[in-house]
């Protein structure tokens, strides 16, 4: 896969290895990833002595690169967390979600003056999230479909059977969001969802257009 995407010129970076059954022992994979266009280069800033890294590590679900822009002299961080399957109707499973979104907001909020921005399926409604909620009452955490949303209540992002543009409601849930510090909400010029790119799958694609 790494190779297919060099050729296509894009750089993949992985999530460390984890399960990807519910037995926890019977397969091993990865559960996130970032693609980023070449001839830029990113970096690995992962720090393993900090704390709240490690935690993040361990989970298999997040991965976190720096990213150079325009002639190099600028960057942001950029980091894809994949949130626990069935966060919404388990209470177990919604605070170890809880959990990694507190770590991966720490994470964050270590770069106050670098804009971060965080590419997530969290597998939950961010409005159900309580420490997303209070992340974004402090002005720490940025929701970007809802800033870019007229009436502040974004589309939903998932449907079993196959997404489609305008669905609310039963059986579609808002589980995918681009979440952003000041810095890298103050450079987004625009969000987006890629309907076309969707048809045929369970989850639309959200873009965000940055200056």
């Amino acid at each position: 896969v790494c190779a297919q995407a060099r050729k296509l010129g894009y750089i993949l970076c992985f999530a460390e290895v984890t399960s990807i059954t519910k037995d926890d022992t019977s397969r091993q994979g990865r559960r996130a990833a970032l693609m980023i266009k070449g001839p830029t280069t990113p970096h690995d800033i992962t720090d393993n002595a900090n704390p709240t890294c490690a935690v993040l590590l361990a989970s298999g679900r997040w991965v976190e690169r720096l990213v150079p822009t325009g002639n190099g002299k600028h960057h942001m961080i950029i980091a894809c967390i994949y949130g626990y399957a069935g966060a919404r109707g388990n209470t177990t499973t919604k605070l170890s979600n809880e959990d990694l979104f507190a770590a991966a907001i720490i994470r964050m909020d270590q770069f106050p003056n670098v804009p971060y921005y965080i590419l997530t399926d969290m597998n939950d409604d961010p409005r159900e999230s309580d420490v997303v909620s209070r992340a974004i009452e402090n002005d720490v955490l940025y929701d970007l479909p809802v800033d870019w949303c007229d009436n502040g209540n974004p589309t939903s992002t998932f449907h079993r059977e196959c997404v489609f543009e305008g669905m609310m409601g039963k059986d579609t849930s808002r589980i995918d969001t681009i979440f952003a510090n000041e810095p890298a909400a103050r450079a987004v010029t625009d969000i987006s969802y890629l309907w076309n790119e969707g048809v045929g799958f369970d989850h639309v694609p959200i873009q965000a257009t940055i200056r």
